[in-house]
């Protein structure tokens, strides 16, 4: 479970089963797994992703303090290109130009503009068939990047060490903190809820820690130019962070760039919700940042001896937010989309048990008893539905609203809205092709959890045979006591959701998910 600050309403649990030995065991996650690829959707024309984001930062080029996290990213952008001049790019990833482009291993080639490729049925054209398999470095490429490994990884250390430094000087921890408190607003309350003494010393560590991840980051951004392969969107407690844990094992993965011994900040970029500013939520180098370095690539397919390596964002309030299916299609135009899908209804409590477990004071609760006529589940709010119909229609490069994570992690009515399945999937099936996308059931998932994972290996073009499965530890689970979702409240839910999941099940071809109100409860 991502409990310790990393965790969103999305995020998740452990499936909490080990499932069989083989990926055949289960139909029903064969069901689950299967990609899907039949129907069409609109494509309408997007907005510029920005090349660069506005907005001050605690780093300038040069890696000196009160600098901009925008001249970072300029700066970078020429030297970005260092994957592509020695071909150090995997499948599916895009690499992105001042001039608004954005390549893929094989040369494709997506305009940012907003026109997306279509083909003859309207829907968005698939990419090239080399796009879908990982491609690792030639023996070559694995010869020159041994050669100049000694000099990398001293800019690395070097950059460890300024990173170090620069933190002491407390103002970038401190810029760092607030811009990742804005667009996470539930870590803080992590800290109130072990005291005042425990409290500070862990905000204190946390905040340091996560200053010199991110300035080592910024200060190597020229020998990061991956960008993720694939991509597990989630909604509340599906299981995005369990089948990240797993994915990870594989020696050919590996996830963000960010906190190692965070379960959670390990693989999710929280990127596009803001992580590093609400101005700073589009520029492809930046996003660069939040991936290793040539190094972790060198030490999977040279030292480890992995076929090829990618990397994947786990973050699963990209589904949430509408906006960041733009910002998504312009940076990795090809990327593939693992969805990871469970039962509103249970999952709407298990968000709530999860959120107040880290000290967030909700003004609501699915445990005490409702009125039919409850008006809190008659549909979703119409301040919600607004901000939610704002962010749809934000332009790739302008900043975040304002109102947004108070509202995403402490409104009643913005936990119902993330259960909208059908309507938050929309924007992504309009903007990549079908045949990108994998759906999981979570009942799927936790009754074959091995066979599952390894669907997913073989989907985004890696070897599952290399993946050995090992059951992930009991803590990672929700600790629900004695706390149960009220009757009357699960009622509700299920009159709420019946219809979007029936939409839900009608538009991905799925009509066996079994969920509330579709013929069977999933509680």
């Amino acid at each position: 479970m991502a409990r310790h600050g990393g965790g969103a309403i999305a995020a998740d649990t452990t499936a909490g089963g080990t499932g069989s030995s083989t990926p055949s065991a289960s139909a029903g996650a064969s069901n689950g797994g299967a990609p899907f690829t039949s129907g069409d959707a609109a494509t309408p024309a997007a907005p510029a992703a920005s090349a660069c984001c506005e907005g001050t930062g605690p780093v300038d080029a040069a890696g000196g303090v009160a600098g901009s996290v925008k001249g970072v990213a300029a700066e970078a952008e020429d030297v970005l290109h260092l994957g592509a001049s020695t071909n150090l790019s995997m499948a599916g990833e895009g690499k992105s130009s001042r001039g608004g482009t954005a390549t893929d291993a094989g040369g494709q080639t997506a305009r940012s503009s907003g026109a997306i490729s279509l083909n003859g049925s309207g829907t968005p054209a698939s990419p090239p068939a080399a796009a879908g398999a990982a491609k690792g470095l030639s023996p070559l490429q694995r010869l020159g990047l041994t050669l100049v490994m000694p000099l990398l990884m001293l800019w690395c250390v070097a950059a460890f060490g300024i990173a170090w430094m620069l933190t002491f000087t407390i103002v970038p921890s401190y810029v760092l903190a607030q811009r990742l408190y804005w667009a996470c607003p539930f870590i803080p309350h992590i800290w109130r809820r072990l005291g005042p003494v425990a409290g500070t010393a862990a905000r204190l560590g946390f905040e340091a820690s996560h200053c010199i991840n991110v300035l080592t980051r910024l200060l190597t951004l020229p020998l990061r130019p991956h960008l993720p392969s694939f991509y597990i969107l989630g909604f509340p407690k599906c299981g995005t962070t369990s089948l990240a844990e797993h994915l990870k094992s594989h020696p050919g993965l590996s996830a963000t760039a960010g906190l190692p011994y965070h379960e959670a900040l390990s693989k999710e970029s929280h990127y596009f919700q803001g992580a590093y500013g609400r101005d700073c939520a589009s520029s492809a180098a930046l996003y660069r940042g939040c991936f290793p370095t040539v190094v972790t690539r060198w030490w999977h397919e040279v030292v480890l001896r992995a076929p090829a390596w990618v990397c994947f964002d786990a973050c699963p309030v990209n589904a949430c937010t509408p906006h960041a299916a733009e910002r998504i299609r312009a940076i990795t135009p090809h990327a593939k989309i693992i969805v990871m899908m469970r039962d509103p209804v249970p999952g709407v409590f298990s968000a709530e048990i999860m959120m107040r477990d880290m000290g967030v004071p909700l003004e609501w609760t699915l445990t005490e008893a409702v009125a039919d006529n409850d008006p809190r589940f008659a549909g979703i709010p119409k301040d919600v539905a607004a901000l939610w119909a704002q962010l749809a229609s934000l332009p790739a490069d302008a900043p975040l609203p304002e109102p947004l994570p108070e509202a995403l992690y402490h409104s009643l009515g913005a936990t119902l809205q993330c259960g909208m399945y059908a309507e938050l999937l929309e924007p992504y099936l309009a903007r990549f092709p079908r045949d990108s996308f994998m759906f999981v059931n979570f009942n799927d998932f936790v009754s074959n959890t091995e066979g599952t994972v390894r669907k997913v290996l073989d989907f985004v073009g890696l070897d599952s045979r290399s993946y050995v499965h090992k059951p992930l530890p009991p803590a990672m689970k929700n600790n629900y006591g004695s706390r149960k979702m009220h009757p009357t409240v699960k009622a509700a839910l299920t009159r709420l959701y019946a219809e979007p999941n029936r939409r839900l099940a009608a538009l991905i071809g799925r009509p066996d998910l079994g969920w509330s109100g579709m013929g069977a409860d999933a509680v």
